[in-house]
């Protein structure tokens, strides 16, 4: 019976040094490759940085544009951000365009020209104040190069596209742009 013992002590260590040598092969040890594959598929943020980010109380957490120009906005009336810009791209064909005064309801801004543009599903409309049509650099290709043309030459069938820039921090209420630039194509 001793022997039957011995026989199965010896089995089980056999075992459990397998079990071992298997655990440190495919576990503690890893081959740089299997590292690298490992980097490549995590996230891009360092971890470090959101462990900061999530043990910060006074962190602040953006969580749309409107929210980050909002943070914008209070660091500028806090002197410490000194400016700020938004360039925006947009591209499509003219469905309306018109000089015409009027107001935009919900914020009460004033306008003296409409440009609207069709999307894919939808359509969108720009409204420019008087500065921003002062403002406001209209180019023709002409033989692969831009022409200075006027906004009374866009025409409702024209491709456009049109680079908007302007200040950040100040919100929709009272924007302050610092340059337009559209491209009749």
């Amino acid at each position: 019976m001793s022997k039957i013992l011995k026989i199965i002590f010896v089995i089980l260590l056999l075992v459990t040094a397998g079990e071992l040598g298997y655990y440190v092969y495919f576990q503690a040890v890893r081959t740089p490759r299997e590292e690298k594959k490992q980097t490549t598929s995590s996230s891009p943020i360092p971890t470090l940085f959101l462990k900061e980010i999530k043990n910060n109380p006074n962190a602040v957490s953006i969580k749309s544009v409107g929210d980050e120009i909002q943070y914008l906005k209070e660091m500028h009336e806090d002197g410490v951000l000194l400016s700020s810009a938004v360039n925006t791209q947009y591209k499509g064909s003219i469905i309306k365009i018109e000089r015409k005064e009027g107001i935009v309801p919900y914020n009460n801004f004033k306008y003296s020209a409409i440009i609207v543009l069709r999307g894919k599903q939808k359509n969108f409309d720009f409204v420019l104040s008087e500065e921003e049509l002062r403002l406001s650099k209209i180019y023709k290709i002409v033989n692969g190069e831009e022409k200075e043309i006027s906004f009374d030459d866009l025409k409702v069938g024209d491709s456009i596209s049109l680079d908007w820039s302007f200040g950040a921090y100040v919100g929709f209420n009272s924007r302050q742009t610092k340059q337009i630039k559209i491209i009749k194509q």
